[in-house]
């Protein structure tokens, strides 16, 4: 057991010393610091974040909200616009009645063109009603709106904060899954092509050997991991106290309310539990390799089901879920990608995620058991024979 110890956490040191780790680790997380620095010092440095409005007060009386503008009069307008002072300036006019608005703008803009054309409507009405005359009363009429109301059901509702946490796992897991499983079988391929295998098996089981290497990289993802959730936490100490939440009218508070404990106990399960499985299978895939150059080719089987796993889960996200989804939410490997989207919505009930995470444990199991006799036939084994020869003859006791 102390040897079993001794090359996990060798392993997990080899990494942690790996510049290419921490590269992999903070790349992520310096550019999304540096996107957001950018927006932040770009928002920053705009010169005037109002837009420049030329009108008389008669239309200036009739908008909803004047305080949202900056009023200059038309030559000085002019001078700032040729000048590049600003960037674009509205002209709103009345003739006999109608609004006429000339925007003056450097580059086309869709988005600014569609708000301004909202806001020639608005003044529109409001002369309409008041060139027809018409009494505070009927003003009040002409401006009622229709109610729309969205009623949830309470039992299969899905809070928008624990869709934002699937599309996280997903995401995660289809990344660490890649990189982690390719890793550790290029790891293992690299000991078995220098030979290197030979002298560590003078000292130690081949069993003991492969099971500290899983742990070991079992290890590094949760210290990967471990990294993330610290930085995770500390963005969401800066959120909480700013005020950046509540300019976009979100509640940090109710959403945190909404997140239901018991399902993401259980999707947590699920994420440790098919990273583990991945590790196992990466690790008696290494194996098999008869020189480094192999590797590839013997992880390609595991890539495609990480693959298709993230692309039907990704699919099924905002579409209604099918057999299909159902089935795959239980089978090992995948279930990682779709029960916890069942969880979410409700489709799933807590005892069917325990059934979905009861069929993984079993699985790992009895993988272990088969991974770690394959491994024991081919660590050594420089054979040019195929892959599934390779597995045919691991089998055998």
């Amino acid at each position: 057991m102390n040897r079993f110890f001794t090359v996990a956490i060798d392993s997990w040191k080899r990494q942690m010393k790996s510049p290419a780790f921490w590269l992999m680790v903070f790349f992520p997380l310096i550019f999304i610091l540096i996107t957001s620095l950018i927006t932040y010092f770009a928002s920053k440095n705009e010169p005037n974040s109002q837009t420049r409005i030329v009108a008389d007060q008669e239309v200036i009386d009739l908008m909803e909200n004047p305080k949202e503008f900056d009023f200059e009069s038309l030559e000085a307008s002019k001078k700032d616009f040729e000048n590049k002072d600003i960037e674009s300036f509205l002209e709103i006019k009345e003739n006999e009645g109608i609004i006429t608005i000339d925007y003056h703008i450097r580059e086309m803009n869709p988005q600014s063109i569609t708000k301004f054309n909202f806001l020639a409507k608005e003044i529109q009405t409001r002369l309409n009603i008041k060139n027809a005359g018409l009494t505070k009363e009927n003003e009040t009429i002409l401006q009622r709106q229709p109610s729309f109301n969205i009623i949830e059901d309470e039992e299969g509702g899905n809070p928008i904060i624990m869709y934002v946490l699937f599309f996280a796992l997903i995401f995660y897991m289809y990344f660490v899954l890649i990189m982690y499983s390719n890793n550790l079988i290029m790891e293992i391929a690299i000991e078995k092509g220098s030979k290197m295998i030979e002298f560590i098996f003078s000292s130690i089981r081949p069993g003991q050997y492969f099971a500290g290497k899983i742990f070991g990289n079992f290890l590094v993802i949760l210290t990967h991991s471990l990294i993330y959730l610290i930085s995770a936490l500390i963005a969401f100490i800066n959120l909480r106290s700013s005020k950046l939440l509540e300019d976009y009218g979100i509640d940090l508070s109710t959403l945190l309310a909404s997140i239901d404990l018991v399902k993401l106990g259980q999707i947590f399960i699920l994420i440790l539990a098919s990273i583990f499985i991945y590790m196992e299978t990466a690790a008696m895939l290494g194996s098999l390799v008869k020189k480094q150059e192999d590797a590839g080719k013997v992880a390609s089987p595991l890539m495609l089901v990480i693959i298709f796993a993230f692309f039907i889960a990704m699919f099924y996200a905002q579409r209604e879920e099918g057999t299909l989804v159902q089935v795959l939410s239980y089978l090992p490997f995948i279930s990682v990608f779709f029960m916890p989207l069942r969880l979410i919505r409700s489709t799933a009930t807590p005892i069917e995620g325990l059934i979905s995470i009861a069929i993984l444990i079993l699985a790992i199991v009895l993988l272990y058991k088969f991974a770690s006799r394959i491994y024991k036939k081919n660590i050594l084994n420089y054979s040019s024979g195929s892959i599934f020869n390779k597995l045919k003859r691991g089998r055998k006791k």
